[in-house]
């Protein structure tokens, strides 16, 4: 035997390594592909069907289409859980039966629905399950579907889609027992802001419900909207949407819509409604709303009081005729002559409140006196305003009468008396003025001022200085002394002239006739209070003083 030299043994040694490490490898390498190459034979001649095989809950690959129909549902959970939730409405029993397959090599499910002819079957490869959905299967292999017709489906479908997730509203559909099996994007972000996971990216499924008293089978309403308060955590207050259900298959179809600014609006209405309730239960005012069908919505106390009607009469929602004819049976309105003529009166007053010019006094046999009003209000409804003026009423004849006494107290005066204000228009006269001057203030159209009246005086008088003295004291304000002039006529005789301030800065102008040739005229006269209790008058005559006349001295 010869020896083998130390170069010698080390090159057999790393051949040897090699060898071995090939070997490994190698094995590896054709093992993984002969896995590949096994799982896709078991998809051979199944290119245009939906076949998927699972490891465990792995997808460990599938068809073209069965990929496509996987990614087309909600990512972020088990391949096998997609598959399970994309199959569940017509495989509810789905995970339970696949539990079976391993021991029983094959499986053929058919759909819950007997009208659906669609069926999986599912095979059992050393550990890998060949599924395979199948749409119909009692359709044949041989069927060969029109093109532009797929293209047309494929087209309408694809619009279905987009109008369904990029829709507003919230569209979800779910099973008998509330679980969601379909949702629009709009439902999903609305699922994550509940859920506090808007910042993740990936959506998990099945989103939460939020819904949670939506269910037809709970009684909710079908074909009509109702309202449902959603309250998300960390928010004091609900949140409102409008939800409009309907019924497909055996699952359900709910639409969402946020109603917040509904229920604002209808609160804030409420909130006012309630505010103007108060203030007309204090108004003084009798007030009665009547509605475009002449019923009577609104009614406040004070129309009771008014009235006499009863509340629970008003609160029966009476027509404006039964209201009327109820006042006039209560004596609270002018007693009509006839019916017919009570019928036309009815009909003209509901005419003149609807175009907003009805407003009349209604005198009662009580000795009241009302005021009512008719006003148009919205959507054709009209309102009825009544008001107790009887004090008014009765201080403005009060104050009438008082006006006719004081005037009655001035034309009983022997002077010719006329009032200027403060700003120099004249505001009273009595009868004597008139006689004197020819012309009756009250009959003259417009206002006469102080100008205006001097103007007229000095037509019938001699010219003189005196007139402006005369302008000057009515246009002075504040502290004026009392005093009186001459003046001469120009048909023979003379004037006194009294000048004397009145209350708020007025002035009176008191006139009285002298004939006696004694008298100087164009002198101021002071006047001086009289310390005899008679008057020298132009007869010679001794009369009972007069408090408004001074002694004239010849």
């Amino acid at each position: 035997m010869s020896v083998l030299s130390s170069e010698t043994l080390l090159l057999v040694a790393l051949s040897s390594f090699f060898a071995a490490a090939c070997g490994v490898f190698g094995v590896g390498y054709f093992s993984s592909r002969g896995n590949k190459q096994s799982h896709r034979a078991l998809l051979q001649g199944a290119e245009n069907s939906l076949v998927f095989l699972f490891d465990d809950e792995k997808l460990v690959d599938a068809t073209t289409r069965a990929r496509a129909l996987l990614n087309s549902r909600p990512q972020g959970s088990s391949e096998w859980r997609q598959f399970c939730v994309l199959a569940q409405t017509r495989f509810p029993d789905l995970p339970l039966e696949m539990a079976e397959l391993a021991s029983e090599g094959s499986l053929t499910i058919q759909a819950s629905d007997p009208a659906d002819f669609a069926e999986i079957r599912a095979e059992w490869w050393n550990g890998v399950a060949r599924i395979e959905l199948v749409e119909d299967a009692t359709a044949s292999t041989e069927t060969v579907v029109d093109p532009h017709s797929m293209n047309a489906m494929k087209r309408e479908l694809e619009t279905l889609r987009k109008t369904a997730e990029m829709s507003p509203y919230y569209v979800w559909q779910q099973t008998v027992d509330g679980v969601i099996t379909w949702a629009n994007s709009s439902y999903f972000t609305l699922s994550q802001e509940f859920d506090g996971s808007a910042e993740k990216p990936v959506q998990t499924w099945p989103p939460s419900r939020l819904f949670q008293s939506v269910s037809l089978a709970q009684g909710s309403p079908e074909g009509r909207a109702h309202r449902v308060s959603v309250k998300f955590p960390e928010e004091t207050n609900g949140r409102w949407y409008e939800v409009f259900s309907t019924t497909i298959g055996d699952e359900s179809l709910h639409f969402a819509t946020s109603a917040d600014g509904v229920v604002r609006a209808e609160t804030a209405l409420r909130d006012f409604v309630q505010t103007l309730t108060k203030t007309f239960a204090h108004l003084p005012t009798g007030l009665a709303i009547f509605d475009k069908k002449r019923q009577l919505a609104l009614f406040n106390p004070a129309l009771t009081d008014l009235t006499g009607l009863q509340p629970m009469f008003l609160s029966l929602r009476p027509t404006l005729v039964s209201f009327l004819d109820k006042l006039r049976e209560g004596q609270v309105i002018p007693e009509p002559k006839n019916y017919k003529g009570w019928r036309a009166q009815i009909s003209a007053l509901e005419a003149a409140a609807v175009d907003g010019t009805y407003s009349e006094t209604w005198t009662l046999p009580s000795g009241q006196t009302y005021r009512v009003t008719g006003r148009p209000h919205p959507d054709g409804a009209v309102a009825f305003l009544f008001e107790d003026i009887s004090a008014e009423v009765s201080l403005t004849r009060r104050f009438r009468r008082e006006l006719e006494i004081g005037q009655a107290v001035l034309d009983s005066f022997r002077e010719a008396i006329a009032v200027f204000a403060s700003d120099g228009m004249l505001t009273m006269s009595n009868s004597t003025y008139t006689s004197l001057w020819g012309v009756d203030p009250g009959t003259t159209l417009g206002e006469m001022s102080v100008v205006d009246a001097m103007a007229h005086w000095r037509t019938k008088c001699e010219d003189s200085a005196l007139w402006s003295s005369i302008q000057s004291y009515i246009a002075t304000n504040g502290s004026r002394e009392e005093k009186s002039f001459k003046l001469r006529l120009l048909e023979g005789g003379n004037l006194t002239c009294r000048l004397a301030p009145v209350a708020g800065g007025g002035t009176l102008i008191a006139f009285a006739v002298i004939s006696s040739p004694a008298l100087t005229p164009l002198e101021p006269i002071e006047p001086k209070a009289l310390d005899t209790e008679e008057v020298l008058h132009t007869d010679g005559a001794s009369k009972p003083k007069d408090p408004l006349l001074f002694k004239i001295e010849a």
